[in-house]
């Protein structure tokens, strides 16, 4: 939470320094429509070029341009880099390149079988469900991931979490990103399916008497590939079984 209001405290700042920039811009240029030149003869400069012989207005030179440009640039720049730590932090960026559905083979498929994987709200709610229990493993609380587990998952949650609580340990897992899911198998009626699923987060073990490492890496995202059983419940996915 203090890593996004970090980020966010950036973000307005940037947003700040392209207002001022802005602003910088227009009142030189305002300022820049010169009075009558001492030189004789003319009133002072229109905005575009100065009085004969008096000051200079502001000119639109290609020194102008190019000095605005690098400022966009930099603005733009800092726009970005403050949108990707955004979207890290709070585990929604998904690494370029990387399909939006679940990836199989549809040579030789079913057209409706092909139709079914290349689904992009399949892809969708197997990523979120994915991220929500996770999330509720890190936080000891498996019933805050109720929405998308079995029941018979849910339980198995639930007593392993009871056992490590019972040994003070807890499993911290932190910006979870789903790097890619892979199809294995989907039953004939659309019930049940299987998937591979490729993520990357930051994962580790602590004791929450002493809060010393036992396992793990608290800076150092891993890579971590399990398949994952899913079971259709009231016309929703949910994950019935993990396997590592």
């Amino acid at each position: 939470m203090t890593k996004l209001l970090l980020l966010l405290v950036a973000f307005f700042f940037a947003l700040s320094l392209g207002s001022f920039t802005t602003v910088h811009h227009v009142a030189s240029a305002a300022a820049g429509g010169g009075s009558a030149g001492s030189g004789g003869g003319g009133s002072g400069g229109s905005g575009t070029r100065g009085g004969r012989g008096g000051s200079p207005g502001y000119v639109n030179t290609p020194s102008h341009q190019q000095s605005s440009s690098k400022t966009s640039f930099i603005t733009l720049l800092l726009f970005a880099g403050v949108f990707v730590g955004i979207a890290k932090a709070t585990g929604n960026l998904r690494p370029l390149g990387l399909s939006s559905r679940v990836q199989h083979k549809p040579k030789g498929l079913d057209p409706e079988v092909d139709a079914f994987w290349r689904d992009k709200k399949l892809r969708s709610r197997i990523d979120t469900c994915y991220i929500k229990i996770q999330k509720a493993w890190s936080k000891q609380d498996p019933d805050l991931a109720a929405a998308y587990m079995s029941e018979g998952l849910l339980q198995e949650h639930k007593a392993l979490i009871a056992k490590m609580k019972e040994d003070k340990e807890r499993n911290v897992v932190a910006l979870v990103n789903v790097v890619q899911v892979k199809s294995i198998y989907a039953s004939p009626d659309r019930q049940e399916m299987r998937v591979s699923i490729t993520s990357r987060m930051i994962d580790y073990i602590i004791n929450t008497e002493t809060k010393k490492l036992m396992s793990g890496r608290k800076f150092q995202k891993g890579t971590l590939e399990e398949r994952w059983w899913f079971v259709k419940r009231h016309g929703e996915w949910v994950v019935d079984q993990i396997f590592g």
